[in-house]
């Protein structure tokens, strides 16, 4: 059930919402219809194809057909998700935007919720929750089941653009990006809502779940060491290419 109790709203600012997606056939519906569901009704959303060889690209050219707030794309710089986010948001016509992934979905008040946030702060997140293929809560990395989650992010898109494009790297970006907009305005600015307002897929085959290149893996801590020294001013030592080795 993707819709909301709360009373929709029309005439606030539009959002633009940004969804990546690659072979992404048996989510993405889902995806998009918990923003087009959403109480607040002025969304722009941004289905960015990221060279999909499924179906994902026809199922959504037929919900644009019946919803002309969907806007389809497709990711014209580097492959994988940051680059298509990085496509979006150049195309992006919202005051504000913020961020969903293709497998995910976002109750009905997210939006709204946010927006109130974001009347007195700079930028939003929201707590999420993962569930595994068979509908169970699963902490893959560490506890607890419900945490904020950076991707949830949402602010002014003046303010995305000033802090620059996000990192195309395989992974862990948006992480990044998040550290650099606290920097940039201070933790305080930061609106940290504890409800659960996104639903995260963990499945098998997810870059999530890749152990080379998801969660667990060494390139995505290599990553975060060399944007944590970037972000002190200094240079990143070098990590070992395997566990256990200098």
């Amino acid at each position: 059930d993707l819709s909301s109790d709360l009373a929709s709203v029309a005439d606030g600012p539009k959002v633009s919402v940004v969804i990546p997606y690659h072979n992404a056939a048996a989510t993405i519906e889902t995806a998009i219809a918990s923003m087009t569901m959403q109480s607040w009704r002025n969304v722009e959303i941004l289905a960015v194809d990221d060279r999909s060889e499924d179906e994902s690209r026809a199922i959504v050219q037929r919900l644009a057909e019946a919803d002309n707030r969907l806007v389809p794309l497709e990711n014209s710089r580097e492959p994988g998700v940051y680059g298509a986010r990085n496509t979006a948001i150049a195309a992006a016509t919202g005051d504000y935007v913020t961020f969903l992934d293709a497998d995910d979905w976002s109750p009905g008040e997210r939006l709204a919720r946010q927006m109130e946030s974001l009347v007195s702060r700079a930028v939003a997140i929201s707590n999420h929750i993962r569930i595994d293929e068979a509908g169970r809560p699963v902490a893959p990395r560490i506890f607890p089941l419900v945490r904020p989650v950076p991707i949830t992010m949402a602010l002014r898109r003046e303010a995305l653009l000033a802090a620059g494009p996000f990192d195309e790297e395989t992974t862990g970006a948006d992480s990044e990006m998040f550290a650099r907009l606290e920097m940039l305005h201070g933790k305080a600015a930061v609106a940290r809502d504890s409800a659960v307002m996104l639903v995260a897929r963990w499945r098998s085959g997810s870059l999530s779940q890749d152990k080379e290149g998801g969660l667990l893996g060494l390139e995505r801590h290599r990553y975060r060491a060399e944007w944590m020294f970037r972000h002190a001013g200094l240079e990143a030592p070098r990590l070992p290419d395997e566990p256990g080795r200098a």
